[in-house]
């Protein structure tokens, strides 16, 4: 289980993230692929931690959803 903490937007069942840097350590580092799952949790958003996971269905070098 690969567990990340950042920010992300949620629109409905979609999850998406922005961040550049921990996309590139998703991408370079865990070399992770499409269908692949990962959690994410926002601790800043939610009143209760919450955690998502999450299978990537779409990725490139400024978002994955």
């Amino acid at each position: 289980m690969q567990l990340f903490i950042t920010d992300y937007q949620k629109n409905g069942e979609i999850i998406s993230i922005v961040d550049s840097d921990l996309l590139s350590q998703i991408r370079k580092v865990l070399r992770a692929r499409i269908g692949d799952t990962i959690w994410v949790q926002n601790p800043h958003k939610e009143p209760h931690k919450l955690r998502y996971e999450i299978r990537i269905d779409a990725r490139d070098n400024v978002s994955l959803s």
